[in-house]
């Protein structure tokens, strides 16, 4: 698909100005488009629509060829909410150095369908970096690897929890935990 020039800058006038499709149909829009240039192409709202949808995906696989090949290490955050309506959301940022400066992407805000719970929290977090590729370059320490822990089933995985007692004795207690839960 050949995106024009012209429809390119509308696409990035939109995307930017988070202005809605249909305002290329407003009458004051049209009129300050066609001024000086009296036949000149409008597209309608469901091409400007189209446009940005091609343009995010173009986009969106630059960003992941970008995080597979780059050579540190890329950190994630996640944050989970509810909207008014309900909705829970999961934001999924990930955040690397390039050239001396910090750079933050958000990935991703995928709807979660179901509880908040750490494991379908989890599942939607490996979702994102599967669909980005990058699934091998996440690590939670240096041995244990994210896909370990989240692919195919979320395995437990065990910890030793150390108490220091009064007495200066110190006992060890394993324990079992999921992402997510501590």
């Amino acid at each position: 698909m050949l995106i024009t020039r012209d429809r390119a800058e509308i696409v990035r006038w939109v995307s930017e100005s988070m202005r809605p499709f249909i305002i290329v149909e407003e009458r004051g829009f049209r009129k300050l488009i066609k001024t000086g240039r009296p036949y000149h192409y409008i597209p309608s709202k469901e091409t400007v629509s189209r446009d940005v949808k091609h343009v995010f995906a173009i986009c969106r696989q630059r960003i992941a060829k970008m995080l597979q090949e780059y050579k540190g290490s890329l950190s994630f955050a996640t944050d989970a909410w509810t909207s008014p309506n309900q909705k829970a959301y999961v934001a999924i940022t990930t955040h690397f150095e390039q050239s001396g400066k910090p750079i933050a992407m958000l990935l991703d805000i995928p709807e979660v369908p179901v509880s908040h719970s750490g494991r379908n929290l989890a599942r939607i977090f490996a979702d994102v970096l599967e669909e980005f590729g990058i699934c091998h370059k996440v690590s939670v320490n240096e041995r244990l690897k994210i896909r370990d822990l989240l692919f195919p089933a979320l395995k437990p995985v065990h910890r030793q929890r150390i108490r220091k007692h009064r007495d200066d004795r110190y006992t060890y207690r394993t324990h079992s935990w999921l992402p997510g839960r501590s």
